[in-house]
């Protein structure tokens, strides 16, 4: 399908009936048409049969808003990836690097870095430096191809006791040097006064003490995995942000586990 206005308004329109919305004034304001222009619409959607009598869904309205919506998904993806490659995207050089340099992206430690290389078919992805920059400086790398190879991280929750539930932090201590693993090599993050108390009672200082969710799941983004304590109440109030993470970044795998 053809990404013509007159397309584009009436999968609008569908998607307002499909909300709920069925009158042709509510459809109008909310898309920024005229009271006319919805009445035209929807007179051709009847017509095509994608709407009843009443103006309700029909299964082939619904097909054509499903296929409909898909197509502005590719076209806005295709797009943006376009628009993405000719932005600069900020690196940290590993070298001394020229302006007009071919370079090498990866990722390492959770940062985007920059190498500069000679071959023309090198693997994986490649850009143009934007600026000189000496070892360890910033660098702006434009005109981006390929992918970057990443190892995608990991995030556990560990929900411990509530304070007044909280009688022994040795059995804590223990059962974090028994399971090393959770805290080896990966970033710590904290929720809350009991979680900050644990951590510093136990001898680990925290990465993440400020909104450690959306740390630990940016992390993880970079290929960093990350564990963080939370008591038992503060992770009922923490499970709508938990929910919506795992919806935005469902290729990150997550663990919670219950210290009772």
């Amino acid at each position: 399908m053809s990404l013509e206005q007159s397309k584009i308004s009436q999968l609008m329109i569908l998607a307002n009936i499909f909300r709920g919305r069925v009158k042709p004034s509510e459809i109008g304001r909310d898309i920024g048409i005229t009271l006319q222009g919805v009445i035209y619409h929807l007179k051709i959607l009847r017509s095509e049969g994608l709407i009843n009598d009443k103006n309700a869904l029909t299964k082939d309205g619904f097909e054509f808003l499903y296929s409909g919506l898909n197509d502005i998904r590719s076209f806005v993806h295709e797009n943006i990836s376009e628009l993405d490659s000719a932005l600069s995207w900020e690196a940290i050089s590993d070298g001394v690097i020229r302006k007009g340099d071919r370079v090498s992206l990866c990722m390492r430690d959770g940062y985007l870095h920059a190498s500069r290389i000679g071959d023309v078919k090198a693997d994986g992805a490649t850009g143009i430096a934007q600026i000189d920059s000496a070892h360890g400086n910033l660098q702006a790398v434009s005109m981006v191809t390929g992918l970057i190879d990443i190892k995608l991280g990991s995030v556990t929750i560990i929900v411990i006791p509530n304070a007044e539930d909280l009688d022994n932090m040795k059995a804590i201590g223990d059962f974090f040097r028994k399971n090393a693993d959770l805290t080896k090599n990966k970033k710590i993050g904290v929720i809350g006064e009991t979680a900050r108390v644990v951590t510093a009672a136990i001898g680990i200082v925290p990465a993440f003490e400020y909104a450690s969710l959306h740390s630990a799941f940016e992390s993880a983004s970079r290929g960093e995995s990350s564990t963080v304590l939370v008591s038992s109440r503060r992770f009922h109030f923490s499970l709508s942000d938990i929910a919506s993470l795992e919806t935005k970044n469902p290729e990150i795998r997550l663990k919670i586990m219950h210290l009772d």
